[in-house]
């Protein structure tokens, strides 16, 4: 199993094909994967475990890495593009999500205005008041979505707990035009059985649920890094302008990164 964590609160910056040259944020723990899905295609590899007792990096930790990085990028005079929220699993988890949102909107104005801010998160947790209000103050919530239908949800995020298909659904649906998707396509297998979300009919069982949610946007990508589960395969560019151009006949604007 490939494994892949930041070892680090604050990271890069990294060329990011969505993002573009992107300060990264990781408030999750350095030692382990902490999320609610098990993704096959995660880079940072599965995690069956529940982890108890978790050690969340503090407010104040992650400012003091956060003021220095920034500090160095201005000496250096290289510029950032976006502060994206990232790393070792889901942001939105961190219990003082809210209260770390707007200490780094606050940093970022200070020293890197031009800078966007940006949270990569699971659609999980939009439910939560604290969590939309958090979300409120990033220039870009960027939301996940690649299953049209549950079956194929269940098979490729292999949510945790007590996580439902119609949860994330209505908490997309009730967020609306507030969100950008990211959707992931890729192809392939784990043993016997297959794996991916690019078949005719799971592409449109797609295409209608995004139609129902009404984003403000949709990024679309596939496979570039090592994966928790071998034998995928990534989705070419030109299939995936195919999706994009059926999305922006619906009114929905997408991009392929």
């Amino acid at each position: 199993m490939h494994t892949f964590l930041f070892k680090y609160l604050v990271f890069g910056p990294i060329s990011s094909r969505r993002l573009g040259r992107s300060l990264g944020l990781n408030i999750l723990p350095k030692e382990h994967k902490l999320c609610n899905f098990d993704c096959v295609y995660c880079e940072c590899g599965e995690d069956h475990q529940k982890h108890q007792n978790v050690q969340f990096p503090t407010v104040e930790e992650i400012l003091e890495e956060l003021l220095l990085k920034c500090q160095m990028l201005n000496d250096r005079d290289i510029k950032i593009d976006t502060i994206s929220f990232a790393g070792n699993g889901e942001p939105t988890l961190h219990p003082d999500f809210e209260e770390i949102m707007y200490a780094v909107k606050t940093v970022r104005d200070l020293l890197l205005p031009d800078a966007k801010i940006a949270v990569l998160n699971n659609s999980t947790m939009l439910h939560k008041r604290q969590v939309r209000k958090a979300l409120e103050i990033a220039d870009y919530s960027i939301c996940k979505l690649d299953a049209g239908d549950e079956s194929t949800f269940y098979s490729i995020n292999r949510p945790l707990g007590n996580l439902t298909y119609q949860k994330v659904k209505d908490n997309l649906r009730n967020y609306g035009n507030k969100i950008i998707l990211q959707s992931l396509f890729f192809k392939g297998k784990n043993e016997q059985e297959q794996l991916g979300n690019y078949n005719d009919q799971e592409v449109e069982k797609y295409l209608s649920l995004v139609e129902s949610i009404k984003p403000e946007s949709v990024m679309l990508y596939s496979l570039d890094r090592t994966t928790a589960i071998p034998d995928l395969e990534a989705v070419s560019i030109p299939q995936l302008k195919t999706i994009a151009e059926r999305l922006n006949h619906l009114g929905i604007t997408a991009t392929v990164a």
